[in-house]
């Protein structure tokens, strides 16, 4: 099997699709942490709206490489 992405002791390159998914799901785990302590920082309704919005994003972040990419990459191997 000829690889392009081998490096030179024969370890193969991780996908760049898989990066790029990775460093999204970890700036969303990021942002929700931001958006959850400005939340609670805010009064009354906005606060709650806020804090609804971090949960939401905890929950993009776990969803983006547990279910998005591997249906992503099952997709490109199906063809």
């Amino acid at each position: 099997m000829d690889d392009d992405r081998r490096t030179t002791d024969g370890q193969v390159a991780p996908d760049p699709g898989r990066v790029v998914g990775a460093v999204l799901a970890f700036a969303a785990f990021v942002g929700a942490f931001a958006l959850l302590t400005l939340g609670f920082t805010l009064e009354g309704t906005t606060g709650m709206v806020v804090v609804g919005a971090g949960i939401l994003l905890f929950g993009l972040a776990y969803a983006i490489p547990m279910g998005v990419m591997p249906a992503i990459e099952e997709r490109a191997a199906r063809g």
